[in-house]
């Protein structure tokens, strides 16, 4: 699975994540910080959908100030 990670620019290759909210957790993240989005459809990801091997994700990390 290919992921592209924003602001950072950054690309890593993961396997062996099964659903969004795996791989969110993987990366360290928390799942109220970040938007997953599948690259070639451009749709929004929930925690709960499932990934394939083939997948190409997109990992916005969410800024929020108050």
């Amino acid at each position: 699975m290919e992921i592209f990670i924003q602001p950072d620019q950054k690309f890593i290759q993961l396997d062996g994540v099964k659903t969004v909210r795996e791989l969110i957790k993987k990366l360290g993240f928390r799942e109220e910080e970040v938007l997953v989005i599948e690259t070639d459809s451009k749709r929004l990801l929930t925690p709960d959908e499932k990934l394939s091997p083939e997948c190409r994700i997109e990992i916005r990390k969410v800024i929020s100030g108050g």
